[in-house]
């Protein structure tokens, strides 16, 4: 498929926008990357028309427009928070009346994580140990939490050792903006080596009592279980419920050890992405964001040049007649002019379909010495949902 004429022939107008006080009312509601200029490539308003007005080619430049211009009325805003689900307890011990008890209170706010881990026992006395935790991780592109319980018991020393940490629950509660598609995986896991399978961890997405996730050591002293599923998460607050249980009994004074986790990772889902095509001396880069946005990312820059993004509506195959070898594999509906070493924002909360990028390399010093000063990216098709 070749480009229009008009783009061959340069009869194409190029006008720039600035859209710094429209994607960015305050201060405060912009991201890094946001403050650009943006190039519309479109006919001239004068040239006489001779052939029915394409309806979809206004549209075309209207839409991307309103994209790049909409983040305040569209912006997808994620937070993760966690509560202990009862009391959280850790207990150690052994026969000759020694013990070491470490709580939580149900209700204590977990959002920045948590270790309870049991004290050492009175010396000459049989060692163990137990120990719950939470990691809760929140960045641009993922959030989650992992739960584990771990307890073990010694083989030497006065009296027989136990430990546990009895069944402990974790309300993980993940609150959206907006309603989001997401990929979440979760899986729940049991190591043991202990003298009977014992330990338990599950997840229950939604916490409506149904588990999602379970393991158990079984016959195999091992036991996982994991899942991915790509669902549509409403707006407002959504409970995960993480728990473990695990208690080594003092059966016998031989050695043991128990591991169980709970967790579940959550990442975007609104836009997939497909790479196309051949590069020529540059790199394009695109990863979906929690937000709603797509950073993308121009590899290959050299001091002095000047990287831009090209954004369309359709896949194209026009070359560049100065640099041979160099295709303009989107139409170019939107040109970016991009801040250099720097990422680029998007926002694309609440599309569907699918556009189409490339990144471009204008290298200023390359053009006094060879035809190749432009230098430009594979294509990215980007599936919106």
């Amino acid at each position: 498929m070749r480009a229009s004429p008009g783009w061959e022939r340069g009869e194409f107008s190029v006008s720039t926008h600035q859209l710094v006080g429209t994607a960015c009312p305050s201060p405060s509601n912009c991201r890094h990357g946001q403050s650009a200029s943006i190039l519309f490539v479109h006919p001239p308003l004068n040239r006489t028309i001779t052939q029915p007005v394409n309806l979809s080619t206004i549209t075309r430049y209207t839409a991307l427009a309103g994209v790049l211009s909409a983040q305040p009325l569209l912006a997808q805003a994620v937070s993760i928070s966690a509560i202990a689900d009862g009391d959280l307890v850790v207990t150690t011990g052994n026969t000759t009346g020694a013990t070491s008890v470490v709580t939580a209170a149900s209700g204590q706010d977990l959002s920045t994580g948590l270790l309870l881990e049991t004290l050492p026992l009175p010396a000459q006395t049989a060692q163990a140990q137990a120990q719950t935790g939470l990691f809760v991780h929140q960045d641009a592109n993922s959030a989650g939490a992992r739960m584990h319980s771990v307890a073990w018991t010694a083989a030497s020393g006065n009296g027989m050792p136990f430990a546990g940490t009895g069944t402990s629950r974790i309300l993980v509660q993940v609150t959206l903006h907006q309603s989001m598609t997401l990929d979440v995986s979760f899986r729940a896991s049991v190591i043991a080596c202990a003298t009977a399978p014992t330990g338990r961890a599950w997840v229950d997405i939604g916490n409506d009592g149904t588990i999602d996730a379970q393991a158990t050591p079984g016959a195999s002293l091992f036991g996982i279980e994991s899942h991915n599923l790509t669902v549509t998460m409403p707006a407002g607050t959504t409970d995960i419920l993480l728990g473990t249980e695990l208690v080594l009994p003092a059966i016998d004074t031989f050695g043991q050890v128990v591991e169980t986790v709970a967790g579940f990772t959550i990442e975007p889902g609104h836009a997939s992405i497909l790479w196309e095509g051949v590069s020529c001396g540059a790199q394009l880069n695109a990863e979906p964001l929690l937000n709603g946005d797509v950073r993308f990312w121009v590899g290959g820059q050299q001091l002095g040049d000047l990287p831009f993004l090209i954004i369309g509506n359709n896949r194209n195959a026009q070359p560049f007649p100065i640099v041979p070898g160099c295709n303009l594999l989107v139409t170019p509906d939107v040109l970016i002019p991009l801040p250099t070493w720097s990422y680029h924002h998007v926002p694309m909360a609440g599309l569907n379909g699918q556009l189409f990028a490339q990144g471009a390399l204008l290298r200023p010093q390359a053009l006094f010495l060879s035809p190749a000063g432009l230098f430009t990216s594979q294509r990215i098709a980007i599936g919106l949902q």
